[in-house]
């Protein structure tokens, strides 16, 4: 099973977005997120995400949600994180054009790389969340 993760940062009002450099997705936002290494743990694995697209450092607070990828034969498991150090910076142009903070409504005019991406920030947004240990009894 294919398995991808992905941040929502929030910061004054404003969530954090990477846009898309990759060919397929060009120009599209998406959440700080990519795809799980073999062996890699899965907070280990998100944390790395944000680190390798934002250059920021964050912690992880709650789980969001876990959504099917039918057409990659995956899922998409969203996470609540802050920021524990670290500025904001584009650290590879080949996988990420731009980085930078939105509002709620800024966010609904961009073009976004997946429904997931609104999803997971509206979740967010509305408080739902779950404690990080349903995660570690799901890959028990």
């Amino acid at each position: 099973m294919h398995i991808v993760v992905g941040a929502v940062v929030k910061k004054d009002n404003k969530y954090l977005l990477v846009q898309e450099a990759k060919e397929k997705c060009r120009g599209q936002w998406n959440l700080p997120a990519g795809h799980l290494d073999e062996g890699e743990v899965i907070f280990d694995a998100v944390i790395r995400e944000a680190k390798e697209e934002t250059g920021i450092d964050v912690v992880l607070t709650d789980f969001i949600s876990i959504q099917n990828f039918p057409e990659k034969n995956g899922v998409f498991m969203a996470f609540n994180a802050v920021i524990k150090s670290g500025d904001i910076r584009v650290s590879d142009p080949s996988e990420i054009l731009d980085v930078k903070w939105c509002s709620l409504a800024e966010i609904r005019s961009l073009d976004l790389r997946g429904d997931y991406v609104l999803d997971n920030i509206l979740a967010a947004e509305e408080g739902r969340k779950y404690p990080l240990s349903i995660v570690q009894e799901m890959v028990k």
